[in-house]
Parts: C-alpha cells; sequence; structure tokens
C-alpha cells in the first residue's frame, strides 16, 4: 500500500498552509493502518526547507516505512532511486516526481525529484537495468481543484508512457479526476496503459465538496511466462 506524504514532520511548532508541519505520529500511523511506502516528492516538500526534509526523512525511516521522490544527497539518490519493491517473485519500481516545490529552494544537499523529460527517461531506463517487471511513475501534478486532467497532464502521460512506464498515478488536485486506458497509436507505445490523474483527498482538512474524499486504488500485477513452441 502506497500513499503520497504532502507534509513534513519538522517538529514542533506544528503548522498547516501554506509551510505544512505535522506530528510525527504521522509516520507511525500510517504503518499501523497497514501502508508500506510513502511518496514524498510533491509542492510541500521543502515547506520547512532542508531541516524538514532531513527530518521527515528520519522520521518516515524509524517508522519502517519505504520511501522516495525526496533524498539527502546526490548519493542517497543514486543508490535509493529508482526504489524497488519485490513482491512474489515481481519487482515492482516506482518513480516518484512533483512539477515544483511552492517557490520553495531546495537547500544542497537535498534533492526533491522536479518533473524533468530527461531526468525521467533516464530513471525509467536505470529502473529496467536492474530487472524491474513494472515501472509506476507517481507523479504530483495538474491543476489544484480541476476534476479533468489538463492538456499537459494527458500530454506527459503518453510520454512517460512512450518512454517505457507501466502505469501512473497522479496527485495535487485534491479532487478525484478521472482513469484512462491510453491505448497504442501507431506502434507508439506496445499495449494499452492505466492512467490515474488524481486520487483526491484521503487524510486532509479540506472539506468542500469534491476536496473532502479520494479514492483507493488497487491493481494486480501478473508477471506472464511466455513458452515457445516450433
Amino acid at each position: 500500500a502506497i500513499a503520497n506524504l504532502e507534509t513534513t514532520l519538522s517538529g514542533p511548532p506544528y503548522s498547516g498552509y501554506p509551510h505544512f508541519c505535522s506530528p510525527d505520529a504521522y509516520a507511525s500511523s500510517l504503518k499501523r493502518a497497514g501502508f508500506g511506502i510513502v511518496v514524498m516528492a510533491n509542492n510541500h516538500a521543502a515547506d520547512k526547507g532542508g531541516i524538514g526534509i532531513n527530518r521527515t526523512l528520519n522520521m518516515v525511516d524509524s517508522s519502517g516505512l519505504l520511501h522516495t521522490g525526496t533524498f539527502r544527497s546526490k548519493q542517497e539518490r543514486d543508490s535509493l532511486c529508482p526504489l524497488i519493491a519485490e513482491r512474489n517473485g515481481i519487482r515492482i519500481a516506482l518513480l516518484n516526481y512533483s512539477y515544483g516545490t511552492n517557490g520553495e529552494a531546495v537547500p544542497f544537499p537535498y534533492i526533491v525529484n522536479i518533473i524533468d523529460t530527461a531526468i525521467i527517461m533516464a530513471d525509467i531506463d536505470k529502473a529496467r537495468s536492474r530487472n524491474a517487471d513494472f515501472v509506476i511513475c507517481i507523479m504530483h501534478w495538474g491543476n489544484e481543484y480541476e476534476r479533468n486532467a489538463s492538456s499537459e497532464q494527458k500530454k506527459l502521460a503518453r510520454w512517460i508512457f512512450i518512454h517505457g512506464c507501466d502505469m501512473i498515478i497522479g496527485s495535487h488536485p485534491h479532487v478525484v479526476q478521472p482513469l484512462e486506458i491510453i491505448v497504442p497509436d501507431s506502434g507508439d507505445i506496445a499495449a494499452p496503459k492505466l492512467v490515474l490523474y488524481s486520487l483526491g483527498n484521503l487524510v486532509s482538512n479540506q472539506r468542500e465538496r469534491y476536496k473532502n474524499g479520494g479514492i483507493l486504488f488497487g491493481v494486480k500485477l501478473m508477471k506472464c511466462h511466455k513458452t515457445w513452441l516450433d
């Protein structure tokens, strides 16, 4: 089970918008609730600067959650990105990117994965070189509170699929946006691909209509072994 952790765990005093800081119990509670992985590349990742990035990673690590999207250094990113989770003999690579960090600078040496097509393509290639059976991109993108995907989201989704991703899961709009099956066109992608443009909110203080909920989406992955016969 994977969640987008769109806050920092920077220690008290706690704060809401525009600079989020939540209690450490968020991490341990996610673990107890059954989540195993959090993705943290989002527009609030740098709300509390480098100290916030570092402490959030420490709290997530101490809770036993796997994570990706933010890193303490380039060396850490090189060793931990992509995050590969293996279940029942299937290797799943998770890649996570955000459109930005609300204008907050990410201080050296910390890294928040930003949407950059050259970086995404290199990361997908790296995942394949590490024998990933499936590559899933988790994108923090789109326009807040818009209930349909933007043309930019749709264009980027197709580009990501052309370059080897198998599925895309989206966040940031804070409302549910439709899912879409993208089918091959002139051989640009090998098979139909699934994109969920936005899952909406799970735990949030946004209570207005359409912002006050979201969806949990489950997917079953199957690894098929081909047998060639004369």
